[in-house]
């Protein structure tokens, strides 16, 4: 089972990272500039170690992988069992307690101001 579960990741990345490639060349102008945008993505992949040097993670940024890594999480859980059968089953205590932690999260979370649509600058 783990052996599978692993296997799925490496197909599951594979395929992300290949779609993206396929995005710059066909946001390209031409063969070379695509190739000249993934080499630079390459080369600056090597940077990345001085870059968390010289600019360590804000609090910000840990609670935005913290949560992204709760969603993944989540919907890793929901693959095996739906999480609606999963809140069904819970006790009633714990189930709106995270119906709650969901609503205050967005609260706390939540951006309120006004911004225009970003589509409208293209």
């Amino acid at each position: 089972m783990r052996q599978n579960a692993a296997l799925s990741l490496v197909r599951i990345l594979l395929t992300f990272h290949l779609i993206a490639i396929s995005w710059i060349f066909f946001r390209a102008q031409s063969v070379g500039d695509a190739l000249t945008v993934i080499q630079k993505i390459a080369t600056s992949l090597l940077e990345i170690p001085s870059l968390l040097v010289q600019y360590p993670f804000t609090y910000e940024q840990g609670l935005g992988f913290g949560l992204i890594a709760l969603l993944l999480f989540v919907e890793t859980l929901d693959e095996r069992r739906p999480i609606v059968q999963r809140m069904a089953a819970a006790p009633v205590v714990l189930r709106w307690g995270c119906y709650y932690l969901v609503i205050f999260g967005v609260l706390i979370l939540g951006r309120w101001q006004a911004k225009e649509f970003i589509y409208m600058q293209f």
